[in-house]
């Protein structure tokens, strides 16, 4: 076994110098500039007391090429966020399905970061930080809640620099309700475009260069967090994660992140840096009322003629795997009862949740009055849910249009038909006298001119393939003094 050197630099804290539980951690870098990297550890503490401001963390650096051991002190630094009573903050969005004032104001978060130099290109670099104190009492699947928590972050810097994805642990410590569906989406950023893979592990013990996987209660593992191999699901490219927990429960996970860059020099792909996450899922009771009863945000909203889709808005993110992409979850009445099909819908496609959706119609809107917009319900599993689980409850949202002030008179004649209606080349118009004149406009007025491309009697073809896609008129005004319009859709 080769001899390790060990080095100090500006020791000014201590592994675990906090005696408060800690109920997890992410620990995690990126590269700034040359050989310098930002180190950047998380630390979640219990509400039995955490550190004052202004503390330090340690962690330590293994250098394999060298054989080296290096310790820094990094130091915190102020999150964004509501404050804690004694510093850090308060869990972002603890309290979005839950009113459990007890879940929502159990953990608390410190930011810890500095930079330090890593020289060489070494393809062996791990970062170590280890806590003082212990997990919370409350832990249900882990046998040993006296042990410490430790973390790793590991570099290759033989093919280049690296940062390591960020990864929102926050989103993970989110208080979830037991008996219905949970989603937890991560937020990935990769800035590198590097290939990413996320796996299940055991949570971890030990000091700098050892870790030690804790041992895990009977009815859990590593693989199966939850009680009694309920579904517990990780997504190894995106970090997703799904569950449905059919009881109360706090348990710790482990995440590994794992990097993979392809070397075009060497046509080969290598793994060039890892994190690992610890953390607790709080699993309780039931839902808040808030969580269980949502819908869309507005009762009413305007549309104006010609407008061919609609942003709705809804009081919880919605899940997006429940969300029907050929528009079957929405059904649109107009005015006399005419369907108005919902051909596609749109959603955030960087995100597993949408705090909106947009709906986009088969038609422009043509008619004045009110269309009613309702949203599939129902406890089925083919609703819309929310990012708590809970199907959708208010359904219904009206859209009202002003005037369509479109130079159409209803009374008029209009004897004549007009076929394909929607047109993509060919527009004919049949039941017409001969001599009569053609004019096409869009709903502001603009004429268009196009070509016939032929006559004869009654019937008239014209080329409409040159026009933008839209919602035009048709005025036929015949010799006798008669004239008519019609609206016609050109694709």
């Amino acid at each position: 076994m080769r001899k390790l050197f060990v080095t100090t630099l500006a020791l000014l804290g201590f592994i675990g110098a906090h005696a408060s539980h800690v109920a997890g951690g992410y620990l995690t870098y990126k590269h700034h500039t040359a050989n310098q990297y930002i180190v950047q550890l998380y630390v979640i503490y219990d509400n039995n007391g955490i550190p004052a401001s202004g503390v330090s963390e340690s962690i330590c650096v293994i250098d394999e090429c060298s054989n080296t051991q290096t310790t820094y002190s990094i130091f915190e630094k102020a999150l964004n966020g509501n404050p804690a009573p004694s510093g850090g903050i308060y869990i972002p969005g603890a309290d979005r399905c839950v009113d459990d004032t007890t879940a929502i104001a159990q953990y608390y978060a410190l930011y810890f970061t500095d930079t330090i130099a890593l020289t060489g290109n070494c393809d062996s670099i791990s970062i170590w930080w280890s806590s003082a104190c212990c997990r919370p009492n409350d832990i249900e699947n882990i046998a040993d809640l006296g042990t410490n928590i430790t973390l790793t972050a590991t570099l290759d810097r033989s093919i280049g620099p690296n940062s390591m994805t960020s990864y929102n642990i926050f989103e993970l410590l989110r208080p979830v309700c037991a008996g219905t569906p949970v989603l937890y989406d991560p937020f990935i950023n990769e800035a590198d475009g590097d290939s990413l893979h996320f796996s299940l592990i055991p949570v971890r013990d030990g000091s700098c260069g050892t870790t030690i996987d804790n041992t895990f209660n009977p009815g859990y593992s590593a693989q199966q967090p939850l009680f009694n191999n309920q579904t517990y699901s990780l997504h190894p490219n995106k970090g997703v994660i799904r569950f449905n927990a059919n009881v109360a429960e706090h348990i710790s996970t482990g995440i590994l992140i794992e990097e993979f860059r392809y070397d075009p020099l060497t046509d080969s792909t290598y793994r060039v840096g890892t994190s690992v996450l610890d953390f607790v899922t709080q699993v309780e009771d039931s839902c808040s009322s808030e969580a269980l009863n949502w819908g869309l945000k507005q009762d009413t909203l305007p549309i104006a003629c010609g407008d061919q889709n609609i942003l709705l808005t809804f009081e919880k993110s919605v899940d997006n795997s429940t969300v029907e992409m050929n528009g079957t979850d929405f059904r649109i009445i107009g005015p006399n009862l005419t369907p108005v099909p919902v051909t596609q819908v749109g959603i955030n496609p960087n995100s597993a949740y949408s705090d909106s959706i947009l709906l986009n119609f088969f038609m422009p809107i043509q008619d004045s009055g009110i269309y009613t917009v309702y949203v599939k319900t129902g406890n089925d599993g083919n609703s819309l849910s929310n990012i708590c689980g809970a199907p959708i409850t208010k359904d219904t949202i009206y859209l009202k249009t002003v005037v369509c002030n479109i130079g159409i008179d209803e009374s008029s004649y209009s004897g004549f038909t007009l076929f394909p209606n929607p047109a993509a080349q060919e527009l004919n118009i049949r039941n017409i006298f001969g001599g009569s004149k053609i004019e096409i406009t869009d709903l502001q007025g603009k004429v268009f001119q196009v070509p016939v491309i032929y006559e004869v009697l009654n019937y008239l073809s014209l080329n409409v393939g040159h026009l933008p896609s839209g919602l035009y008129l048709i005025r036929v005004n015949e010799p006798g003094g008669r004239s008519g319009v019609q609206k016609f859709l050109k694709n």
